[in-house]
């Protein structure tokens, strides 16, 4: 009997994309149900026929994706620069409102498009991850290329943003990992004047890309996987090798040529009017706001890890810098929509809500590979570790090699990053933990010693730094009652003040250009000891 529902709601969508065509053939082309409608019947009769799901708590795994572009549309440099300046002041004061299960706001996945790039835009971003509301990943528009070019144009771009801290994953060494969006949604040439490049997925991962978050489309890019987050083994010789592919599962590790696609929501909806349904593609529009019915469809679609139903996987995407959305990502939309979402997904008891970034959504689909379960919060940095901008804060473009923040109050971070000043600018570096709070002037270099990797290690008595001067007057700011030795000498601190709500001490140094000063940091007296370089909560080790 449920084989000949199946094979009757399949005719009668088949007959419904026929009518469709002839009263709408222009939209009809545009909306390409050819390549996903079928899949998603299937799909949602599966759903439905499955067995009754279990009384437990359920998590929900949140991720916005935004297709950053201030210039977009012809705007002028000062509409550009307003429309940047409407999020970096009115995102933070709206995510502020809200808070999923673990205490956390939004996150806001800023892919950011190199031929957009200003320094006040990258540096106003990485504020963003700063601050706890998001991070900056790569979206790229490119046509006409051949692989060695693209590479080339990707080690460029991710060359650009590593001075910002972008792409930079914590560790000893920095390793490089970002998330990828592709212009036009032409993602391994499926939309050949849009690409041109037949084996992207290789180029994308050969240069440190873990997933893709592109999809869903309307156009012909649209891969028949549905509603999937699954893997795709690129085929050099043919485009849109991401076409079909094997869905991520619980238990099953994933293979070295396999490439991961996390997909959010397409389907149908229903509405009043005829043709008695809308199109649902997860955009995040003026026209098209987070409603709260359509945030309830989202969820239904119960996108995920096969084997783990309890993780729920919900991908939105927008295109967030005009002006014409801000109300449904910064005004009242966008309150209906995080309201709706903590009130009716978030109560702890029937769900779990978690607002994650496309890169931990990736970590936590990556812990359900593993066979992981429970309190998916827990796996936010299993695999892929944070960028530096959620650790250090600078004025200007750094080159770091190894940084692996502070683990307590009483240490230092693992660090070894330099700057490259002109005759009048001076540095300013703020570190979130530890015991170097900040540290700003006419700064060449900061190293600190490596630790060795594994569980926590007893702080030394005393903590190396080595400052390197371009010739010039410093500051170090530390944690209040350091003691600090260099050379032999004895400094004392010359003012006291407090920065993010710790209280630190000034010490003023005067260091010619060149000079490599070393200095013994002596925690105060009752900070707490132990450090450094172990694994992040719920992680397996960075990569």
């Amino acid at each position: 009997m449920r084989g000949l529902v199946t094979a009757l709601l399949l005719l009668a969508a088949r007959a419904g994309l026929v009518l469709h065509a002839v009263i709408f053939p222009a939209r009809h082309r545009h909306y390409r149900f050819d390549l996903w409608l079928l899949p998603w019947i299937r799909r949602r009769r599966a759903l439905s026929a499955g067995p009754p799901g279990r009384e437990e708590t359920r998590d929900l795994i949140f991720c916005f994706v935004d297709h950053f572009e201030p210039g977009t549309r012809g705007a002028s440099l000062e509409q550009a620069q307003e429309r940047f300046r409407a999020w970096t002041e009115g995102y933070p004061a709206l995510a502020r409102r809200f808070a999923d299960s673990d205490g956390r706001h939004p996150q806001h996945s800023f892919f950011f498009p190199p031929h957009y790039f200003r320094e006040e835009y990258l540096s106003g971003l990485a504020l963003m991850d700063w601050q706890g509301l998001g991070e900056v990943e790569l979206h790229l528009h490119h046509a006409g290329d051949t692989s060695e070019s693209l590479r080339s144009r990707l080690e460029e771009t991710l060359s650009l943003y590593a001075g910002y801290g972008v792409f930079q994953c914590q560790g000893d060494p920095i390793r490089q990992r970002y998330a990828f969006i592709h212009g036009n949604w032409a993602l391994d040439n499926s939309r050949p004047e849009y690409c041109g490049v037949n084996d992207e997925l290789r180029v994308l991962a050969a240069t440190g890309c873990f997933a893709d978050f592109t999809f869903p489309s309307l156009l012909a890019a649209q891969p028949r996987m549905v509603n999937a987050l699954y893997r795709a083994v690129d085929d050099p010789a043919a485009p849109k090798s991401y076409e079909r592919g094997r869905p991520m599962t619980a238990g099953r590790p994933p293979g070295p040529d396999e490439f991961p696609l996390l997909t959010g929501p397409i389907g149908l909806a229903r509405r009043r009017r005829f043709p008695f349904f809308t199109i649902e593609d997860a955009d995040v529009t003026a026209e098209n706001p987070g409603t709260p019915a359509r945030v309830r469809g989202w969820v239904r679609e119960a996108i995920g890890v096969g084997g783990r139903p309890d993780w729920i996987f919900v991908k939105v995407h927008t295109h967030g810098a005009p002006e014409r959305h801000h109300d449904a990502l910064l005004g009242l939309g966008a309150e209906t929509m995080y309201r709706t979402l903590c009130e009716e997904f978030g109560d702890g008891r029937h769900f779990r809500l978690h607002f994650a970034s496309a890169r931990e959504m990736f970590n936590i689909a990556r812990a359900a590979e593993d066979g992981h379960a429970g309190d998916a919060g827990r796996f936010r940095d299993y695999e892929i570790a944070p960028y530096l901008t959620r650790f250090l804060r600078a004025n200007g473009p750094y080159e770091a090699r190894r940084f692996v923040p502070a683990a307590r109050e009483g240490t230092l971070p693992v660090l070894d990053l330099s700057l490259a000043l002109s005759q009048e600018q001076t540095a300013s570096l703020e570190f979130r933990s530890g015991l170097l709070r900040a540290a700003s002037g006419r700064i060449a270099s900061l190293q600190s010693p490596s630790l060795p990797m594994g569980p926590v290690h007893a702080a030394p008595a005393a903590a190396e730094l080595r400052l390197g001067g371009a010739g010039g007057e410093l500051d170090l700011f530390l944690l209040a009652g350091c003691g600090v030795n260099a050379a032999g000498t004895l400094l004392a601190p010359e003012a006291a003040s407090s920065l993010a709500g710790a209280a630190v001490e000034r010490f003023h140094l005067r260091l010619e250009s060149g000079q490599i000063l070393p200095l013994a940091i002596q925690a105060p007296a009752g900070a707490p000891s132990g450090a450094g370089a172990g694994e992040a909560p719920g992680g397996r080790g960075q990569a």
